[in-house]
């Protein structure tokens, strides 16, 4: 998997976090309203009024996992930018490597390049490695 898929992957799970923090939101805008209603009626609530305490406690204990829970999406996003970093530092690495190593080859095509060329020149000049050359 690349990098570019494993971050689309880290995307796409902090755009869903996101998403459900939006349906969180919506609920409590609606329990918003709600105690917006109670204001209202509060003298005709106070027999349900401990009711919406327990709701609020269940509300807090809500807020206490989903804090867990992104503290846990903090660590692992962490551990993953750590990943990353230490990928992109193998990756800078192995490039520097793949540099070397080519200019290593081309230093060596270049050098028996210039070897054969050698040898042609000397060919060239001495006539009497030429087959068929008759001395005159």
């Amino acid at each position: 998997m690349t990098d570019t898929q494993k971050l689309d992957i880290i995307l796409a799970k902090l755009t869903t976090f996101d998403d459900k923090f939006d349906n969180i939101d919506k609920k409590f805008d609606a329990i918003d309203k709600k105690f917006d209603a109670i204001d209202k009626k509060f003298d005709a609530i106070d027999k349900r009024f401990d009711a919406v305490d327990k709701r609020f406690d269940a509300v807090d204990k809500r807020f206490d996992v989903i804090e867990k829970r992104l503290d846990e999406h903090d660590k692992r996003f962490e551990t993953l930018e750590g990943i990353y970093d230490s990928l992109e530092l193998q990756l800078e690495s192995t490039e520097r490597k793949l540099k070397s190593q080519i200019r290593k080859s081309e230093s060596l095509v270049l050098n028996e390049v210039d070897r054969v060329h050698t040898i042609l020149l000397n060919h060239i000049d001495d006539k009497s490695m030429h087959y068929g050359t008759m001395p005159h």
